[in-house]
């Protein structure tokens, strides 16, 4: 079985008109929401065996509260600048050629993207990921160049407002 984890990034802050999109960074709720759904995900003892970030600052910043959280090591993710202008491209094309030892692979980025990954992926119209919302896909293969020949099931779908949890 291989899983991918969509991640959107925590909220952002639209206060300083002098930063550009790329720079703007979390708000205090995304600073609070990041660690409460790192440690949301932890609880769930699910092993990340790869996570990719956009470079954009917020997406960054939330990945770390994760990468901390997950005490992954440096050799266990990559922060990509290519997710901050095409996460859609960038994680259909990278999923087929991941190594087969990866499991579970995590990616932080940015909307519309990510809503349309879940949809892709899974089938599921979840209409929109919310800031710091994370969905997990899991695939009945074994090799990640199967990935789109299979539909996913939306395994968990997660994010700060929700009570359910």
């Amino acid at each position: 079985m291989k899983r991918v984890i969509l991640n959107r990034h925590a909220k952002s802050d639209w206060g300083d008109a002098n930063l550009s999109d790329f720079e703007r960074t979390l708000n205090d709720r995304g600073f609070n929401d990041a660690p409460l759904m790192a440690k949301r995900f932890k609880e769930r003892n699910i092993n990340v065996d790869f996570l990719y970030s956009s470079t954009a600052v917020r997406a960054k910043t939330t990945a770390e509260f994760f990468i901390e959280a997950l005490g992954l090591s440096k050799d266990k993710y990559s922060f990509e600048r290519e997710i901050y202008g095409s996460g859609t491209s960038f994680i259909r094309n990278i999923l087929p050629i991941l190594d087969n030892s990866i499991s579970n692979v995590m990616f932080f980025g940015h909307n519309p993207d990510f809503t349309s990954l879940v949809t892709y992926y899974s089938g599921e119209r979840i209409g929109n990921l919310p800031t710091c919302g994370l969905a997990v896909i899991k695939f009945d293969i074994e090799q990640w160049h199967l990935i789109n020949d299979v539909n996913g099931e939306l395994e968990i779908f997660d994010f700060p407002k929700n009570l359910d949890d």
